[in-house]
């Protein structure tokens, strides 16, 4: 499953890790409640988040319901509203994406 780790939106690489970040703030959701209304251990969690692991087509299902985003979005294929990354160069770091998801999670 490999192939899920990493995915383009507007030519700027966003990993599955990324996306589910920004969903979890977006909702408000942390990695406890997440893994609570997943069944997910809060290890698998973790790993996700840290991009040690990608999750089963049933866990994606599973989170995109908890946190209300679209199984396309997490992976790859689909776009929140929010989440445009057209403003930035491809060599962005991901700590700078980061922070601007922060950024826009604080409003």
């Amino acid at each position: 499953m490999s192939n899920l780790k990493v995915i383009e939106h507007s030519g700027v690489k966003a990993t599955f890790a990324e996306r589910l970040k920004y969903a979890m703030c977006k909702a408000g959701i942390n990695q406890n409640t997440l893994a609570q209304k997943t069944n997910a251990s809060k290890s698998a969690i973790s790993q996700y988040l840290a991009g040690k692991n990608t999750p089963s087509p049933e866990r994606i299902k599973a989170l995109s319901d908890v946190l209300e985003v679209s199984v396309d979005f997490l992976i790859g294929f689909g776009h929140d509203p929010d989440f445009n990354l057209r403003l930035y160069l491809s060599d962005i770091s991901t700590e700078a994406l980061l922070d601007e998801i922060k950024r826009r999670c604080s409003k």
